[in-house]
């Protein structure tokens, strides 16, 4: 029986070698994934080459797909090694601080409050950690720790989609976009998306 499913794969540092790619075509990727949320533009247009010229080699059709990272909102900077947020724990989000500790998080995103509200679901990193939303004032919003978990560095927050201030394809998005497209990308995998104007912008 013919297989009707695509698989889709990402490429990552334990499968960014010619050899590897060689074995993962082998195996039935149909599409190559280049995720641009980290690393340089430098770097990624070469991962491209080499998939193509391992593609090539391969003779088979396959495709790649460049996913632009989006508008990303970060908190501040958090100490060394981290802080662990309990359940029921409470936080404040504070935007334009640089810092963060385990009971006030910096957050770079100066419009944070315009896009929150009381009852909202927010989350920190990989999404294991969740705050729930519980009041909104001028200087920071007062949050409740739902889900716990450990986090370090500075992990992504995520606001919710519909009412994320910022626009989508940022300009580091429509930068990188032309830099794929000369080289040829198959697909693109845009973040986000809120309307039709959205896609129209990286048509």
């Amino acid at each position: 029986m013919a297989r009707r499913t695509k698989i889709l794969a990402t490429v990552g540092p334990s499968s960014d070698d010619p050899r590897v790619l060689a074995e993962m075509i082998e195996a039935g990727v149909d599409v190559f994934r280049i995720g641009l949320a980290h690393g340089s533009l430098s770097d990624a247009v070469q991962r491209y080459r080499m998939i193509r010229e391992v593609a090539k080699a391969s003779g088979k059709s396959i495709g790649i797909l460049a996913d632009l990272p989006g508008p990303k909102v970060r908190i501040g900077q958090l100490p060394d090694g981290g802080v662990s947020l309990q359940v029921g724990a409470t936080i404040e989000l504070v935007p334009g601080k640089e810092t963060s500790t385990a009971t006030s998080l910096g957050v770079d995103y100066l419009d944070l409050l315009r896009d929150v509200q009381p009852g909202d679901s927010v989350a920190l990193g990989d999404g294991t950690v969740r705050l729930t939303i519980c009041s909104v004032d001028a200087e920071s919003a007062k949050a409740e720790v739902a889900s716990g978990g450990a986090i370090q560095g500075r992990p992504g927050l995520h606001i919710p989609s519909d009412r994320l201030g910022l626009t989508t394809p940022t300009a580091e998005d429509l930068y990188k976009l032309d830099a794929f497209v000369e080289e040829g990308v198959d697909m693109i995998a845009l973040s986000f998306v809120r309307s039709a104007h959205d896609v129209r912008r990286v048509g």
